[in-house]
C-alpha cells in the first residue's frame, strides 16, 4: 500500500515537473521567436534584471531559513499564518522604496544600451518591480509546501506561469494597455500566488490566530527575523557582483544583454531539470539530521560526484553533438543567425560550470542546515571577489565570454573554501557521520 502511494506520488511529481519544465522552455522559445535580441528585448531584460536584483537580498534568506524553521515548529499552521502575513506587509512596504530607486538606477546600470531600450526599460520597470515582489512571495509559499512534502503542488506554479506568458505573447493580449510580454509576466505571477494561497488554505496550512497566540508565535518568530535580517546583509554582498555583471553586460551595447539573458535562461532551464529535484529533498533530509547531530557523509559524496559527472556529460554532449543548434529552427521569427550565435556561446560557457555550481549550492545547503552561517558569508565574499577580479582580468582577452566563464570559476573557489570550513566546523561539533 505504501509502495503504491510512493510510486503514485513520484509519478505525479515527475509529470507535473516535466510539464512545467516544458512550458518554461516553450516560454523562452516563444519570447525569442517574437522578440529576438531586439531593442525592446534589451529594455525588457534590463527592467526584469534590475527588479529582481533589488529583491534578491530577500530571496535567499527566505529560501534558506524558512524550511528549517517551519519543520522545527509544532504549530505549523499558526506559524505559517503569521509568517506569511508579516512577509506580505514587509514586501508591500519595500515596494514603495524600489519604485523610487529603480528609474534612477536603470540608465546608470546599463550605460551603453540604445536610447529606445532604456525608454522601454523605464516604462516596464514599475510592472516588473511588482512582478519581482510577487515572485518573492510565491517562493515563500512554495517553500512551505516543500517543507510539508507537497512538491507536486508547488511545481504546478511553473505550469501556470508558463501558460500565461505563452498565451499573452502568442495572442498579443494587452490588457489595460500593458505590453503582452509584460502582461504575461505580471498576470502570470498573480495567478501563481492565487493558486498557492488556495492550496495552502485547502491543505489547512493556515489557521486563525488569537491575539494571545499571536504574541507567543511572534516571540518565536523574533529569532527567525533576527537571522533573516542578518542574512539580508550577507545577501546584499552576494548581489553586488551581480550588479557588476549587469553593468559589464550593459557596456557592450545592443544585443549582448538579450543574448546573455537567453543563454543564461536556457542554461538555468537545463540546470532546473535536475538540481532542484536532487537538492530539495537532500536539504530537507540534512535539516532533519542536523537536529540530532548527524550528517549523511556517504550520501553527500555520492551526490556531489554525480553532479560533477552530470555537468561534464552535459557540457561535452551538447557541445559535440550540436543539440543546441536545433533550437534555432524553433525560434526562427525575430531570432537572427547573429542572435543565435551569441546566445549559443553564452549557453555553452555557462554550461561548463554546471557541475561546480550545483556542488557549491549543495555545500551551501549543508552550511545553512547546520547553522554555519559564517561559512556561507565567507563563500559569498570570496566568490564575489573572484567574479569581479576575473571579469576585469579576462575581459580584454575573452570579451563578453569572460562573464560566464568567470562565474563558473568563482563557484569552484567557493567549493574549496566551503569544504575547508565545513571540515573544521564538523570536527569541532563532533558530528556523527551516517
Amino acid at each position: 500500500m505504501e509502495k503504491n502511494y510512493l510510486r503514485r506520488s513520484a509519478s505525479i511529481l515527475f509529470s507535473v515537473s516535466l510539464l512545467g519544465k516544458g512550458l518554461t522552455f516553450g516560454r523562452e522559445v516563444v519570447t525569442a521567436y517574437y522578440f529576438g535580441t531586439s531593442l525592446f528585448k534589451d529594455g525588457f531584460v534590463a527592467a526584469v534584471s534590475l527588479a529582481m536584483l533589488l529583491y534578491a537580498p530577500l530571496l535567499e534568506p527566505i529560501m534558506k531559513l524558512l524550511v528549517p524553521k517551519f519543520l522545527s515548529s509544532k504549530r505549523r499552521a499558526e506559524l505559517a499564518t503569521v509568517l506569511v502575513t508579516e512577509l506580505a506587509l514587509i514586501l508591500a512596504g519595500s515596494l514603495v522604496i524600489s519604485l523610487a530607486i529603480g528609474p534612477w538606477l536603470l540608465p546608470r546600470l546599463y550605460p551603453n544600451l540604445a536610447p529606445e531600450s532604456i525608454l522601454f526599460g523605464l516604462k516596464g520597470l514599475s510592472l516588473m518591480t511588482i512582478y519581482a515582489v510577487l515572485f518573492l512571495f510565491s517562493n515563500a509559499l512554495s517553500q512551505i509546501l516543500y517543507a510539508t512534502h507537497r512538491y507536486g503542488m508547488a511545481e504546478v506554479r511553473q505550469v501556470i506561469f508558463g501558460l500565461f506568458v505563452i498565451s499573452f505573447v502568442i495572442g498579443g493580449w494587452s490588457f489595460a494597455g500593458i505590453h503582452p510580454l509584460l502582461g504575461g509576466y505580471l498576470w502570470g505571477i498573480v495567478a501563481v500566488n492565487v493558486y498557492l494561497l488556495a492550496v495552502m488554505v485547502h491543505a489547512r496550512l493556515f489557521a486563525s490566530v488569537t491575539r494571545r497566540r499571536y504574541r507567543r508565535i511572534r516571540g518565536i518568530l523574533t529569532r527567525f527575523w533576527r537571522k533573516f535580517i542578518s542574512l539580508i546583509g550577507v545577501s546584499v554582498l552576494s548581489t553586488l557582483p551581480d550588479y557588476w555583471v549587469q553593468y559589464q553586460l550593459g557596456t557592450f551595447g545592443p544585443q549582448i544583454l538579450s543574448a546573455h539573458d537567453f543563454g543564461n535562461r536556457f542554461y538555468l532551464f537545463v540546470s532546473n531539470l535536475v538540481v532542484p529535484a536532487l537538492l530539495t529533498p537532500y536539504y530537507t533530509k540534512i535539516s532533519h539530521l542536523a537536529a540530532i547531530g548527524q550528517f549523511p557523509l556517504r550520501l553527500s559524496i555520492r551526490l556531489a560526484v554525480g553532479l560533477l559527472l552530470l555537468g561534464a556529460g552535459l557540457a561535452i554532449g551538447l557541445a559535440l553533438l550540436g543539440t543546441v543548434s536545433q533550437t534555432r529552427y524553433l525560434m526562427a521569427g525575430q531570432f537572427t543567425e547573429a542572435s543565435f550565435t551569441l546566445t549559443r556561446l553564452f549557453f555553452l560557457a555557462y554550461l561548463l560550470g554546471f557541475g561546480v555550481a550545483a556542488v557549491s549550492l549543495q555545500l551551501t545547503y549543508v552550511a545553512l542546515a547546520f547553522n554555519l552561517h559564517h561559512i556561507y558569508v565567507a563563500n559569498i565574499i570570496v566568490s564575489g571577489i573572484a567574479t569581479v577580479c576575473g571579469v576585469l582580468l579576462l575581459r580584454p582577452f575573452l570579451g563578453f565570454l569572460a562573464i560566464p566563464l568567470t562565474i563558473g570559476f568563482s563557484y569552484g573557489v567557493g567549493i574549496i573554501l566551503q569544504l575547508i570550513g565545513l571540515r573544521i566546523a564538523f570536527k569541532r561539533k563532533g558530528l556523527v557521520y551516517v
